[in-house]
């Protein structure tokens, strides 16, 4: 019988898979963009092949590790630029970290099919380990999104609501 190469998520550190399933499903309790960034920031840097981490979400940016960037002040102005509640920026925006173009560099974005709220822009010091965890860290990045998205609906449809009592309030006054 011959020998297989071993498949990559097998040579994952099953503490590592562990802690980043963890990161998933903390999200929840996490109170807004700030501090699901920061909280992901450490949880990224704790991965083996990652030296530094720049997380950019909801107008914030965040970092940790081994990362200079000055290019992060100019995309939290652009977000903050971009109105009221910069948490969520059409899909369709084409908005990228300048960062994500050097070679040692890796952007993961979060973004759902109707809105793009940030990425991870990871610093790599080991592109072979980031390899065998980039399908968990893309993972990471989707539900982060689906999680930003649906609180995101349920903003909207808290304001719809408002907005129609306010109206029935109004019209029953009027009446």
């Amino acid at each position: 019988m011959a020998n297989r190469p071993q498949p990559a998520w097998e040579k994952a550190d099953a503490r590592i898979l562990g802690q980043i399933l963890a990161a998933q499903n903390i999200v929840f309790a996490l109170p807004d963009a700030t501090r699901i960034a920061e909280f992901y920031a450490q949880t990224l840097i704790s991965i083996p092949g990652i030296a530094g981490c720049l997380i950019c979400l909801g107008g914030k940016s965040i970092r940790a590790g081994e990362l200079d960037c000055g290019i992060c002040v100019a995309c939290e102005k652009r977000c903050m630029q971009l109105g009221e509640h910069p948490i969520a920026i059409t899909a369709s925006s084409n908005l990228r970290c300048a960062l994500a173009e050097r070679p040692d560099m890796h952007c993961i974005a979060i973004e759902s099919t109707r809105h793009h709220f940030g990425s991870f822009i990871i610093r790599l010091d080991d592109t072979t380990l980031f390899q065998v965890y980039q399908p968990f860290i893309s993972n990471l990045s989707s539900y982060t999104a689906i999680t930003l998205e649906n609180r995101l609906q349920q903003r909207l449809l808290e304001q719809a609501r408002a907005d129609l009592e306010r109206k029935v309030d109004e019209r029953t006054r009027d009446l």
